[in-house]
């Protein structure tokens, strides 16, 4: 059920406010699965370097990044609902392509290849949307329902009804806390990588991924 963000404001305890990420990290979703009353910010500035356009992968060769190339028409002050995704080059192959890499051989990668593969089969015109769209996948995958709504406007922090998540997971931070380790596809050549993009979850632990989180 989507709820009123004014409503929250007057009549609870806490909003949760999150970024839209592009398939998030596992500490991501595991912090979506824990709150109620999720209010993602679509008038947040867009921040680059950030998981709202790239994630983090394992291939052969380490941690790898795929990152979703933008237009932001109004410069660093872009409302995230207004950021555009650029298509001068074939990311979406791209992308996918490094999927197909670095998961086939994982072992739930065919059981979940076609409902991911779609988000490489559209183009979107706002991220946002392309954002929102993983999230509605991975809720199906995960069987996760999700009680969210979007933010009518740009959200304060400070005030004690306000629990903000928009700049708690970060790729440019080093990861402190420890992680559950689960089984990785290249982890014989580089250990376990903690942190990295929910898809790594999935397609390692399939239906345990809900239990991990």
């Amino acid at each position: 059920m989507v709820k009123s963000c004014l409503h929250l404001q007057k009549n609870s305890c806490c909003m949760n406010v999150f970024s839209l990420y592009y398939f998030g990290p596992v500490s991501y979703y595991s912090s979506l699965r824990k709150a109620d009353d999720i209010f993602f910010d679509k008038y947040e500035y867009y921040r680059k370097q950030t998981y709202r356009n790239r994630m983090e992968i394992a291939t052969s060769h380490g941690k790898f990044t795929l990152t979703i190339p933008v237009r932001k028409e109004s410069g660093s002050k872009t409302a995230m609902k207004d950021v555009k995704i650029a298509y001068d080059e074939a990311w979406q192959k791209q992308h996918w392509r490094a999927l197909l890499t670095a998961y086939s051989n994982a072992p739930f990668f065919l059981y979940y290849q076609d409902e991911i593969k779609k988000i490489y089969q559209k183009k979107y015109t706002f991220l946002i949307d392309l954002n929102l769209q993983s999230i509605e996948i991975l809720q199906s995958i995960l069987q996760q329902k999700l009680d969210w709504s979007f933010t009518e406007k740009y959200i304060e922090t400070g005030m004690d009804e306000v629990k903000n998540f928009r700049n708690y997971f970060s790729p440019k931070m080093q990861k402190t806390k420890p992680m559950k380790v689960y089984s990785q596809v290249f982890e014989d050549r580089h250990s376990f990588i903690p942190d990295l993009s929910i898809l790594d979850l999935i397609f390692n632990e399939g239906n345990s991924s809900y239990l991990y989180l």
